[in-house]
């Protein structure tokens, strides 16, 4: 019997297969294993913006995993943030994204008003839409819809406002799914 496509022999894609799960499984592991090495490659990067978008790189990894990692890790990069309203905020909105994947609503809003206080406070309108978006993804998941639909509808007026059209994009989708 005649196979279709790229692999000729039925017991090829058995082996790729095959290959490719130890490659991925053993990656998996790696990375697991490796956690407190990133952190500390992170961490001896040139400059606090380099460490601190490493540093939430790597807590977005896999939150629900290493939960307690990961908001330990961004706490390491707010650290190094300093005084800059935008590192703060980009932890901040990490922070929320881990909060999020781990259902903790309430601590996941938290952090993201954060930001949305650092964006709103330096009139940063771009980021406060941004943020927005992420606040109505996290009612969406919570199934608050009227709240999400609020901060979506939020999302969209900022992004018009600065010009953001994609943004608005994204957010109006939202709305509608």
């Amino acid at each position: 019997m005649k196979t279709q496509g790229l692999f000729k022999s039925g017991a090829l894609p058995i082996r790729h297969c095959i290959v490719f799960l130890f490659f991925a499984l053993t990656g998996i592991c790696a990375t697991a294993q490796s956690l407190d090495e990133q952190v500390a490659a992170a961490e001896a990067g040139p400059n606090d913006s380099l460490r601190v978008m490493q540093l939430n790189k790597i807590a977005s990894k896999d939150p629900t995993a290493h939960f307690s990692q990961s908001v330990s890790i961004v706490n390491k990069a707010l650290a190094y943030a300093g005084k800059n309203f935008m590192l703060q905020a980009d932890c901040y909105r990490s922070l929320g994204f881990i909060y999020r994947e781990n259902l903790k609503t309430d601590q996941a809003i938290d952090a993201l008003k954060q930001a949305l206080h650092l964006y709103e406070e330096h009139r940063y309108t771009k980021g406060a839409a941004e943020t927005y978006e992420k606040i109505g993804s996290v009612y969406k998941k919570a199934k608050n819809n009227p709240k999400a639909i609020a901060a979506f509808k939020q999302s969209i007026e900022l992004a018009k406002k600065c010009g953001d059209w994609e943004q608005a994009k994204r957010s109006y989708k939202e709305t509608a799914g």
